[in-house]
Protein backbone atom coordinates (compact mmCIF):
# COMPACT_ATOMS: atom_id res chain seq x y z
CA UNK A 1 0.00 0.00 0.00
CA UNK A 2 1.14 3.51 -0.73
CA UNK A 3 0.41 6.29 1.76
CA UNK A 4 0.28 9.84 0.49
CA UNK A 5 -0.80 13.31 1.49
CA UNK A 6 -0.06 16.72 0.01
CA UNK A 7 2.58 17.70 2.58
CA UNK A 8 4.52 14.41 2.30
CA UNK A 9 6.96 16.09 -0.09
CA UNK A 10 7.81 18.56 2.68
CA UNK A 11 8.24 15.78 5.23
CA UNK A 12 10.51 13.78 2.93
CA UNK A 13 12.35 16.92 1.79
CA UNK A 14 13.66 17.86 5.21
CA UNK A 15 10.84 20.18 6.30
CA UNK A 16 9.35 17.58 8.59
CA UNK A 17 6.36 18.21 10.80
CA UNK A 18 6.90 16.35 14.09
CA UNK A 19 3.12 16.22 14.58
CA UNK A 20 2.53 14.54 11.22
CA UNK A 21 5.41 12.14 11.84
CA UNK A 22 3.91 11.09 15.17
CA UNK A 23 0.48 10.79 13.58
CA UNK A 24 1.61 8.42 10.84
CA UNK A 25 3.78 6.36 13.19
CA UNK A 26 0.67 5.98 15.34
CA UNK A 27 -1.48 4.95 12.37
CA UNK A 28 1.00 2.35 11.18
CA UNK A 29 1.37 1.02 14.73
CA UNK A 30 -2.40 0.90 15.22
CA UNK A 31 -2.97 -1.27 12.17
CA UNK A 32 0.18 -3.39 12.64
CA UNK A 33 0.65 -3.82 8.92
CA UNK A 34 3.39 -6.32 8.05
CA UNK A 35 6.82 -4.80 7.54
CA UNK A 36 7.47 -3.88 3.92
CA UNK A 37 3.79 -3.58 2.93
CA UNK A 38 3.54 0.20 3.30
CA UNK A 39 5.42 2.84 1.33
CA UNK A 40 5.14 6.61 1.67
CA UNK A 41 5.05 8.09 -1.84
CA UNK A 42 4.54 11.84 -2.42
CA UNK A 43 1.99 13.44 -4.76
CA UNK A 44 4.06 16.65 -4.76
CA UNK A 45 7.82 17.13 -4.75
CA UNK A 46 9.70 19.87 -2.96
CA UNK A 47 11.36 22.38 -5.25
CA UNK A 48 12.83 25.84 -4.88
CA UNK A 49 9.37 27.42 -5.10
CA UNK A 50 7.77 24.99 -2.64
CA UNK A 51 5.67 21.92 -3.35
CA UNK A 52 5.06 21.04 -6.98
CA UNK A 53 2.30 18.49 -7.68
CA UNK A 54 3.50 15.65 -9.89
CA UNK A 55 0.77 13.17 -10.73
CA UNK A 56 2.88 11.41 -13.38
CA UNK A 57 5.73 10.70 -10.97
CA UNK A 58 3.27 9.42 -8.37
CA UNK A 59 1.51 6.96 -10.67
CA UNK A 60 4.77 5.75 -12.20
CA UNK A 61 6.22 5.12 -8.74
CA UNK A 62 3.26 3.23 -7.31
CA UNK A 63 3.02 1.17 -10.49
CA UNK A 64 6.67 0.15 -10.16
CA UNK A 65 6.09 -0.64 -6.49
CA UNK A 66 3.17 -2.87 -7.55
CA UNK A 67 0.79 -1.10 -5.23
CA UNK A 68 -2.81 -2.30 -5.03
CA UNK A 69 -4.12 0.26 -2.53
CA UNK A 70 -3.39 3.97 -2.09
CA UNK A 71 -4.28 5.60 1.24
CA UNK A 72 -4.78 9.20 0.17
CA UNK A 73 -5.02 11.54 3.16
CA UNK A 74 -6.95 14.68 2.22
CA UNK A 75 -8.91 15.98 -0.73
CA UNK A 76 -6.03 18.24 -1.91
CA UNK A 77 -3.88 15.13 -2.53
CA UNK A 78 -6.77 13.36 -4.25
CA UNK A 79 -7.26 16.38 -6.51
CA UNK A 80 -3.65 15.97 -7.65
CA UNK A 81 -4.06 12.23 -8.27
CA UNK A 82 -7.54 12.19 -9.74
CA UNK A 83 -8.58 15.64 -10.94
CA UNK A 84 -12.33 15.93 -11.10
CA UNK A 85 -12.95 12.95 -8.81
CA UNK A 86 -16.54 12.90 -7.63
CA UNK A 87 -17.27 14.55 -4.30
CA UNK A 88 -18.96 12.50 -1.61
CA UNK A 89 -17.09 9.28 -2.39
CA UNK A 90 -14.25 7.73 -0.42
CA UNK A 91 -13.15 4.92 -2.78
CA UNK A 92 -11.91 5.38 -6.34
CA UNK A 93 -10.29 3.08 -8.89
CA UNK A 94 -7.34 3.89 -11.15
CA UNK A 95 -5.22 1.46 -13.21
CA UNK A 96 -6.11 -1.60 -11.10
CA UNK A 97 -5.46 0.32 -7.88
CA UNK A 98 -7.97 1.23 -5.23
CA UNK A 99 -7.59 4.77 -3.90
CA UNK A 100 -9.01 5.31 -0.42
CA UNK A 101 -9.77 8.93 0.44
CA UNK A 102 -9.22 9.59 4.13
CA UNK A 103 -9.23 12.74 6.25
CA UNK A 104 -6.25 15.06 5.82
CA UNK A 105 -3.43 14.97 8.35
CA UNK A 106 -4.73 18.30 9.73
CA UNK A 107 -8.21 16.85 10.24
CA UNK A 108 -6.79 13.78 11.96
CA UNK A 109 -4.56 15.90 14.20
CA UNK A 110 -7.58 18.01 15.18
CA UNK A 111 -9.58 14.89 16.09
CA UNK A 112 -9.28 13.31 19.50
CA UNK A 113 -7.49 9.98 19.94
CA UNK A 114 -10.91 8.43 20.55
CA UNK A 115 -12.30 9.79 17.24
CA UNK A 116 -9.42 8.72 14.99
CA UNK A 117 -10.23 4.99 14.71
CA UNK A 118 -13.65 5.80 13.23
CA UNK A 119 -12.08 8.26 10.77
CA UNK A 120 -9.64 5.57 9.61
CA UNK A 121 -12.15 2.71 9.57
CA UNK A 122 -11.83 1.81 5.91
CA UNK A 123 -8.11 1.05 6.39
CA UNK A 124 -9.02 -1.66 8.87
CA UNK A 125 -10.54 -3.69 6.04
CA UNK A 126 -7.30 -3.90 4.01
CA UNK A 127 -5.55 -7.26 3.99
CA UNK A 128 -1.99 -7.96 2.88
Amino acid sequence: MAVTYLELGLDLGGQTSPERSRLFRSIIGQFAWPKGTTAFWPVAVLGQAGLRPDRTLFWRGVTELRVHHVACFGRPALDVLLPGAAAGRSVFFHNRMTVHLLPSPEELLAASEAERPALLGQLRELRF
